[in-house]
Parts: C-alpha cells; sequence; structure tokens
C-alpha cells in the first residue's frame, strides 16, 4: 500500500464584529467539505481504486487557518511502474486545485458543459506534463462531478459576509476563493444531455421521510439505494394528507414508477428522476427493517 499525503490551508479573514460567530464555522466547514470534494475528483482520476481521506491538521490564531491532510491510497495490486511519483501526485493536487479556483476568479457564472470541460482539460494537461497521465489508471475528472465540487465551493464562499476574505493556500502558492460566484448545475445537465431514456417498473419502497405538506420530494430507499421520488398519483397524495392513508416508521409502498435516465454523448449517467405515477399498497414494516 502506497500513500500520498496532500496539504494544504483554507484561511479566512473574518469580521470581528460579526454577531453570529457559529456563521463563521458553518462557513469553513462548508468549505472543507467543499474542497474534500473537488479533490476527491482529482485523486480518483489518478486512480479510481484508490482510498481518499481527509483530517485536520492544525489550525492557527488570528485569522481562521485551517490546515488540512489529505490521503490518497494507492492499492497494492498496481504495478510499481504504474505507479505515478510521490512529487508528481502532490504537484498534480494542488496545482488542479488551483486551476478550478483561478478559472472561477475570471468568470461570473458558470451554465455550460464547456466552461467545465474546459476546466478538466486544463487539468488533464498538467497531468500530462507532470507524468501522472501515463499512469494506466489516470483518468480525466468527468464533467458532471467536477462542476457539482466547483458549484459546492462556489457557495461555500457566497456565506462569507461582504468584508471577509477566503483563500487557499497550497504548495505552488495561494489563491483567493472567490464569492459572488453561480453555478448552475441544472443548466450544465441539460447542456451535457445527449439522450433520455425513460421506462416504467413497479418498485418497493421503503419509506424514510415523507411528504406530510405536500410541497416536496420524498426520500425513499430501494433496497440499500436511496431514492429522492416525486410522487404524482393526486387521489393518493390527497387521501394520504388527509389521514385516509397512514403511514409509520419502517413502512414501504409498493407503486408504479417512472425511472428518467439522462447520459452524456459518451455514456456517462448525468442523473436519475423518479415519478410514482400510481401507489398500489402500503406495507407494513417495522422500524428494525431499516
Amino acid at each position: 500500500m502506497l500513500v500520498y499525503e496532500v496539504r494544504f490551508a483554507i484561511e479566512i479573514d473574518f469580521d470581528k464584529t460579526r454577531s453570529r460567530p457559529a456563521e463563521i464555522f458553518a462557513t469553513l466547514g462548508s468549505m472543507t467539505e467543499a474542497f474534500y470534494q473537488l479533490d476527491a475528483n482529482f485523486a480518483h482520476s489518478i486512480d479510481a481504486k484508490a482510498a481518499f481521506d481527509q483530517r485536520l491538521d492544525r489550525l492557527e490564531e488570528g485569522s481562521i487557518v485551517t490546515w488540512l491532510i489529505e490521503q490518497l491510497i494507492h492499492p497494492d495490486d498496481r504495478p510499481l511502474g504504474d505507479r505515478p511519483s510521490e512529487s508528481a501526485v502532490l504537484q498534480y493536487m494542488d496545482r488542479a486545485r488551483m486551476t478550478v479556483l483561478q478559472d472561477l476568479e475570471k468568470v461570473d457564472r458558470i451554465d455550460n458543459s464547456q466552461s467545465v470541460v474546459g476546466i478538466g482539460n486544463k487539468i488533464d494537461r498538467i497531468a500530462d506534463e507532470l507524468g501522472v497521465k501515463k499512469s494506466l489508471a489516470y483518468k480525466q475528472p468527468a464533467a458532471l462531478p467536477l462542476a457539482q465540487a466547483i458549484h459546492d465551493v462556489a457557495d461555500s464562499a457566497n456565506r462569507l459576509a461582504p468584508n471577509e476574505i477566503a483563500r487557499c493556500i497550497g504548495g505552488s502558492g495561494e489563491a483567493p476563493i472567490p464569492r459572488g460566484k453561480i453555478v448552475s448545475l441544472e443548466a450544465i445537465r441539460d447542456d451535457l444531455t445527449e439522450q433520455t431514456l425513460s421506462h416504467e417498473i413497479d418498485m418497493v419502497l421503503k419509506v424514510k421521510k415523507p411528504d406530510y405538506l405536500g410541497q416536496s420530494r420524498w426520500e425513499v430507499k430501494h433496497g440499500s439505494h436511496p431514492i429522492d421520488l416525486s410522487i404524482e398519483d393526486k387521489l393518493w397524495m390527497d387521501r394520504f394528507h388527509n389521514k385516509q392513508v397512514i403511514l409509520t416508521p419502517g413502512d414501504a409502498i409498493r407503486a408504479t414508477v417512472r425511472v428518467t435516465s439522462r447520459y452524456s454523448a459518451t455514456g456517462e449517467l448525468i442523473d436519475e428522476n423518479y415519478q410514482a405515477l400510481r401507489i398500489q399498497e402500503v406495507i407494513q414494516g417495522m422500524l428494525t427493517d431499516e
């Protein structure tokens, strides 16, 4: 097992007059998670089988400076000659992260797949330059997961107060984490979609979180697979909201479900949408079935 350790920091120059300081730490938490998801894209581009983890190294006083350690754990089943050098991996992770921040700084919004693919191509050239691309396990970061990670980074920065500044510090220097940027995931998904396939199927779905108000989707599970479900059976929903249908913890529903899948030009699954067209019955369960 070969372990690469990547170190970087998130620094926030915070407003010391803020009346709710907990919001600063909430922002830091969302920013830390966003960078974990971003770097996971880069780590898994090196090797999809690699384990990836993040942990806190230390905190510094003054501005909030959070040093983080990320570990990319290379599996044992790769030949030694198929593993990029530690120096190449660390530089790749650092420069890829900085490339995202620099490109995000240059625009007001990202709402098309070409912009995300362009960032991915730049990251791919970095991998080529550093020799990371020579690894048989390397694959350029996929557009949609990369777009999601960039969205999360931008969204976390938008939680900062107007006079607060955040920056990322890495081995190649530092870059601001830009505020006020918009990354439209739905527009990017639409742009990436090459074909849409739909089918209907009867499913038994364990109810995790029903919609009692009729304004949101249901959280259900099919086996161990979580599903975000809309229920289009208005008559059944009216009965449910009028308490003519009772659901208790652990119950399931049997339903006819329309599954709509969107795919990119390369056959990548972009997303799936689940709509319950008809609710056939409620199946009583037990909480221990979860």
